[in-house]
């Protein structure tokens, strides 16, 4: 017996279907449960080949976030955090890099895997520096892996 999967997503451009993601993930009003699940068929869609626009990072960023705040799933959130992390070079999006990174080093560190977050923040921080994209994020990751760093040998 052979499964068909029948898509829900209306037929128009990946950008287009990014856009009106993200514009429903930041309406407060929306269902999170709901919102998550159209962006996981979105995802599926489009991984194979993701558009190269920053789009595509803000996505990653915000399923991550989906994924880790509402439905308490830290390993998918890891994963599209990561994802937007390492594919900077092709959604050059430099800030929702910086971002997933950070927010991928707080998993970590309330899974309390400290080395896994002193890396996550490292790159984070190092990305934020190295492209110019000195942001909130940035600093806040600088700032995470001095602390974690800190705290582990108790000395700066």
């Amino acid at each position: 017996m052979q499964t068909t999967t029948v898509s829900m997503l209306p037929n128009a451009e990946p950008i287009d279907l990014l856009n009106a993601f993200l514009a429903a993930h930041a309406k407060t009003e929306a269902m999170p449960a709901m919102v998550y699940v159209r962006g996981e068929e979105l995802y599926h869609a489009l991984a194979g080949n993701p558009p190269a626009h920053p789009a595509w990072g803000r996505f990653l960023v915000a399923m991550g976030q989906l994924a880790a705040e509402r439905m308490d799933d830290s390993a998918a959130a890891s994963r599209y955090f990561l994802q937007a992390l390492q594919g900077v070079a092709r959604h050059g999006d430099h800030e929702a890099a910086v971002t997933a990174g950070y927010n991928q080093g707080v998993l970590q560190e309330k899974r309390r895997h400290l080395a896994h977050a002193l890396a996550a923040y490292r790159a984070a921080a190092s990305e934020g520096f190295r492209c110019g994209a000195v942001t909130a994020n940035t600093l806040r990751a600088a700032t995470a892996a001095v602390r974690v760093r800190f705290a582990e040998d108790g000395e700066l």
